[in-house]
C-alpha cells in the first residue's frame, strides 16, 4: 500500500514530463537540454533551492485550504478568490499600522485577511448547507466578484499615487516578515510548514479531525452517530477560506510588499495538483507542493536559459492533473463509504 501510493504520483510526474518533452519538441526545443537546464538551476543550485520554497508557499498553504475543504466532503474552487481578499484586507491595513511593532503589525494583518477569507468563503458555505447550492459553481463566481472588487477598490480608494501602476501602498522591507539568515527563506515559509504538519496531526489524532473524515465520507452515517454534518461542512469551508486568504496575506507582507489592481494568482490548479498528487492525505502535501514549486521557480527562470515559453510549465501543472485523472480514475474524487465510520467505532 505505501509502495502504491508513493509509486502512483511518480509516475504522474513522469508522464507529465515525457508528455511535457515530446510537446517542447515539436515546439523546436531540445527537452533534454531544457530540463537539464531546470534541474541545475532548481535542484543543484541552492538559490534555488531557497526560491523553490518560496514559490512553493502560497502554492502548500492553497492545497492545505484545498484539502481541508475536501475532508468534509466540499471543493474549494474559488481559493484564487479567498487569496486576493486575503491579500488586498493585508495592502490595505499595513501602512495604516506603520506606528506597531512589526510582529504586532503582522498579527493583525493576518487575523484580519483570515476573517475576510474566512467571508469570502461564508456565501457558498451557507448556499451548500442551507439550499443544496452546489459550491463549485459559487465559488468559482465569487473568484470573479473578488478579483473585480479588489481592482476596483485598489484603482480607487487603495490607490497609492506614488506607484506607476495602480497599487495598495508598499510596505517598507524592514518591515516585512524577516528572513533567516543570508537566505531568501522567510518566517512566512517556516509557519505554512508547521501549519502542514499540524493539519496532519490533528487530521489523524484528534476527535474533530476523524468525525471531519466521517463527515466527507459518509454523511448520512455521520448523522445517524448524532455528529452535526451542517456545522463540520460549514465549519471546515470557512477554515479553508482563512487558510485561502494566509497565501495572500503572506504574499504581501513577506514576498511583494504590495497588491497591484491586475494581480490575479493562480495558486488554485496548482493545489489541487498537490492535493492530488498527494492522494488527499495531508502527509503528503509539502513535498508535492514542493515539486510545484520548483515548478513555478523555473518558469521565471528557463524562459531566459532556453527560450522556453513561461506557459509551459503551467501546461506541466495541467498534465500532471490530467495524468492524476488517467491513473486514478473516479479515485480522485471523495468517496461515500463506511471505512471512516470503522475507524470511529475502533
Amino acid at each position: 500500500m505505501v509502495i502504491r501510493s508513493v509509486a502512483q504520483p511518480l509516475l504522474v510526474v513522469a508522464a507529465a514530463l515525457v508528455t511535457g518533452a515530446v510537446i517542447l519538441g515539436l515546439s523546436g526545443h531540445n527537452p533534454l537540454e531544457a530540463y537539464r537546464e531546470m534541474v541545475d538551476r532548481v535542484l543543484l543550485r541552492r538559490s534555488g533551492l531557497e526560491e523553490s520554497l518560496v514559490a512553493m508557499s502560497p502554492v502548500l498553504l492553497a492545497a492545505i485550504a484545498a484539502w481541508i475543504a475536501s475532508r468534509v466532503g466540499m471543493w474549494n474552487i474559488g481559493i484564487d478568490g479567498q487569496i486576493v481578499a486575503g491579500a488586498v484586507v493585508a495592502g490595505a491595513l499595513a501602512p495604516h499600522l506603520a506606528g506597531l511593532p512589526p510582529w504586532m503589525m503582522w498579527l493583525v494583518v493576518t487575523v484580519a485577511g483570515m476573517a475576510a477569507g474566512a467571508l469570502w468563503a461564508l456565501v457558498p458555505g451557507l448556499l451548500r448547507v442551507r439550499s443544496g447550492v452546489n459550491e463549485i459553481v459559487t465559488t468559482i463566481m465569487m473568484t470573479y466578484v473578488a478579483f473585480s472588487l479588489a481592482s476596483w477598490l485598489i484603482k480607487g480608494v487603495l490607490n497609492d499615487a506614488t506607484m506607476v501602476t495602480p497599487a495598495t501602498p508598499i510596505i517598507e522591507v524592514t518591515r516585512r516578515l524577516p528572513e533567516i539568515g543570508a537566505t531568501r527563506i522567510h518566517a512566512g515559509i517556516v509557519v505554512t510548514m508547521a501549519l502542514s504538519i499540524l493539519v496532519w496531526i490533528v487530521s489523524r489524532w484528534t476527535a474533530a479531525g476523524i468525525l471531519s473524515r466521517v463527515v466527507g465520507e459518509a454523511p448520512r452515517a455521520a448523522n445517524r452517530i448524532g455528529v452535526p454534518v451542517d456545522r463540520y461542512v460549514l465549519a471546515g469551508f470557512l477554515l479553508s477560506g482563512a487558510v485561502a486568504a494566509l497565501a495572500g496575506v503572506s504574499e504581501v507582507i513577506a514576498v511583494r510588499g504590495s497588491v497591484q489592481a491586475d494581480w490575479r494568482p493562480s495558486f488554485g490548479l496548482a493545489a489541487f495538483a498537490v492535493l492530488f498528487l498527494a492522494r488527499r492525505s495531508a502527509a503528503g502535501l509539502i513535498p508535492a507542493a514542493f515539486l510545484l514549486g520548483m515548478l513555478g521557480y523555473a518558469s521565471t527562470v528557463l524562459p531566459r536559459a532556453t527560450g522556453v515559453a513561461p506557459d509551459f510549465f503551467p501546461l506541466l501543472e495541467g498534465l500532471i492533473l490530467v495524468f492524476l485523472a488517467i491513473f486514478a480514475g473516479r479515485k480522485v474524487m471523495p468517496t461515500r463509504t463506511s471505512s471512516a465510520v470503522a475507524e470511529v467505532r475502533r
